[in-house]
């Protein structure tokens, strides 16, 4: 019987110092997850401190630009060349948006709430092509290439974030523009009555094939 009691008592020794050692494990990993939820606090805070700087020193020069752009049109339009003014409409016109897509990212609300208010409307996405066309064809000419678009005059209207296409569409054909050493530049359209299809296509590099399949990886 005191041998069993022994063997009790020492198996209760055991359990105890394996419970001080799990008990000194959690609070070790309390401790970490504290300090780590102290450095994610400080980076929210440098984050949020960057972003109201950013908003400053991006917004003040590129108001700037906005303005003297349109004091240039107004005054010079007499005095410059079609093609010369031409220039200074798209530079008001880039600005402007340029400006709203900086007042998109530095909305800490948006940031932090971790979703982006999407504000549909129906507008002509052939004007909007039109456009984007329009602020690249002087890069597309300084490289020697063309840029054709191909929509048909009535193509119609269609609903959805004006803001966000534009800015999708930008990147796809700026790409295009950037990455294309000769020949062209074609963008197109197409829709049924179920969906709309939008076509870059360039004779730039490409993208290897054996890459394709990770082109929409996150």
């Amino acid at each position: 019987l005191v041998q069993e009691v022994n063997q009790q008592n020492q198996e209760l020794k055991i359990q105890a110092t394996e419970l001080k050692q799990q008990s000194d494990l959690v609070r070790q990993q309390n401790l970490e997850l504290e300090i780590k939820n102290q450095q994610i606090e400080e980076a929210n805070r440098l984050k949020s401190e960057f972003l109201s700087n950013m908003s400053h020193e991006l917004r003040t020069p590129l108001n700037s630009v906005i303005a003297l752009s349109r004091v240039l049109v107004m005054q010079t339009k007499a005095k410059l060349s079609e093609e010369e003014y031409g220039y200074l409409e798209i530079i008001g016109r880039n600005g402007k948006h340029l400006l709203n897509l900086i007042n998109d990212i530095l909305d800490i609300s948006k940031i932090e709430a971790g979703k982006v208010e999407l504000i549909t409307k129906e507008f002509s996405i052939r004007k909007t092509i039109a456009a984007l066309k329009e602020s690249l064809e002087p890069l597309a000419k300084e490289k020697g290439i063309t840029l054709h678009v191909n929509i048909p005059a009535d193509f119609p209207n269609i609903r959805s974030d004006e803001s966000k296409v534009r800015q999708i569409l930008q990147n796809v054909m700026g790409n295009a523009v950037k990455f294309t050493e000769r020949g062209h530049v074609e963008v197109s359209a197409r829709c049924d009555a179920h969906k709309l299809l939008l076509y870059v296509k360039d004779t730039g590099i490409g993208i290897p094939e054996d890459k394709l399949d990770d082109i929409f990886k996150s």
